[in-house]
């Protein structure tokens, strides 16, 4: 698993040196992959909030409407 590496190896009892794999602990590690997780969820959340009056407002169609029709057309 990407987010979780080494996991299914101590699941299966295979042997999995994840310092000298990785270059850090694999409490370390974790905080990180969560950390960029919980960002990304968090930028998702704002932008899905922030977005509320774009989805509740209906969408005109500007080609229909013969006042925004172009001059000369």
């Amino acid at each position: 698993m990407a987010i979780f590496p080494g996991t299914l190896e101590m699941l299966f009892g295979l042997d999995y040196d994840f310092e000298e794999t990785w270059g850090v602990s694999q409490v370390t590690f974790e905080a990180f992959a969560l950390g960029t997780l919980a960002s990304i969820l968090a930028l998702g959340i704002v932008g899905y909030v922030r977005g509320n009056k774009v989805r509740r407002d209906p969408v005109t169609d500007p080609s229909k409407d013969s006042e925004a029709a172009l001059p000369g057309v």
